[in-house]
């Protein structure tokens, strides 16, 4: 195992860099294709109004092929997201359990079961969101408004730029209200963190405290949590 251990999430998640790079690909793709659609419609409206109907059947199908293009570019996207997460979460657990079984009996004195188990078991798990999700919803709930301001400047600059304008201030305020409502966020976290360490510590030193299982692994259990209520 490689000994140089990341100091960032940048660095945790370099070794799945080639991965995301193609998840983020799929989901532009995806939302690209989804933009065809409408610009499709609205063309073959326009050929039925004309008359010309073999271009209307024409761009109908080219709206139809857009719209589940892009649906399946979007479950490819995600589909290979969690596979990539599920191997990545595999790797990181067998990381730290290599890396546990290497240091001195003197930490497990200091650090409780309770807290190793959610190291391992518990926090492992917080990367399902960022990467078999967050990398490609991002990516698709990004490149779609782009895209259709994009479209709208080429058609009518007038609206594309009032719309940009609006999108902008509401970007603002939602980013304003977030600020002011995280300012105690981090003590929170912090604490409710602590809580699920003592609450897992405290589960399995309940199940180490059952007489049957007391006896059967002959252990003499230091039962803390329950010995001072």
């Amino acid at each position: 195992m490689n000994n140089t251990y990341p100091k960032n999430f940048k660095d945790l998640i370099r070794p799945i860099k080639k991965e995301i790079i193609i998840i983020v690909l799929l989901a532009f793709i995806g939302a690209i294709s989804l933009l065809i659609a409408p610009i499709s419609i609205t063309v073959a409206i326009n050929r039925y109004l004309s008359g010309n109907m073999n271009s209307f059947i024409t761009w109908v199908i080219i709206a139809g092929v857009a719209v589940v293009f892009k649906q399946l570019l979007h479950i490819l996207s995600l589909g290979y997201a969690h596979v990539v997460e599920m191997n990545f979460r595999y790797k990181l657990r067998k990381d730290f359990s290599d890396k546990l079984s290497r240091l001195p009996l003197g930490f497990f004195s200091e650090m409780s079961s309770g807290a190793i188990r959610k190291l391992i078991s518990e926090d492992t798990i917080k990367i399902h969101t960022i990467i078999a999700h967050g990398f490609s919803e991002f990516t698709s709930g990004l490149t779609l408004p782009i895209a259709c301001i994009a479209v709208m400047i080429y058609f009518e600059w007038h609206t594309a730029l009032m719309i940009l304008g609006i999108t902008v201030v509401l970007i603002v305020i939602s980013m304003f209200l977030m600020n002011s409502g995280a300012k105690g966020m981090e003590d929170i976290n912090i604490r409710y963190e602590n809580s699920q360490r003592e609450m897992s510590h405290s589960v399995i030193e309940m199940v180490d405290g059952i007489k049957e299982i007391k006896n059967f692994l002959n252990c003499n259990c230091n039962l803390d949590f329950f010995a001072n209520p």
